[in-house]
């Protein structure tokens, strides 16, 4: 089982996007799924992570565009892991062991994340 579904809604923005899925895939110690779902007007985002060839990563492109809520919550039928982040096309993790050390804070106390933990 994965540690981690990670959905990323995108819409129209390859370059944060890449910077958003790569700081995914460079988690160290976690197994995660990463889950695009696009709302894009091109293939831009569809392209690129066919490049990748990840065996973690899915891609899901809606057509017609569902817009920004109902892409966010289009990933969430994806999930199969312990843990869920939906995390936007214009954010990163914080480092490659992120992941790692959030699943030990929950693992620990898993009604409370504070964010202070980890630094």
């Amino acid at each position: 089982m994965n540690d981690f579904t990670i959905i990323i809604p995108t819409y129209n923005n390859l370059e944060l996007a890449e910077k958003a899925i790569q700081s995914v895939i460079s988690q160290k110690d976690v197994i995660c799924k990463i889950v695009v779902t696009d709302d894009s007007t091109d293939n831009k985002i569809d392209n690129y992570c066919k490049e990748i060839n990840n065996e973690n990563l899915f891609y899901y492109h809606n057509v017609p565009s569902l817009g920004a809520v109902k892409n966010w919550n289009a990933g969430l039928e994806y999930v199969d892991s312990t843990y869920t982040i939906v995390m936007h096309h214009d954010e990163c993790m914080k480092d490659t062991f992120y992941l790692k050390k959030i699943k030990e804070i929950l693992e620990k106390e898993p009604d409370f994340l504070n964010e202070k933990e980890y630094e």
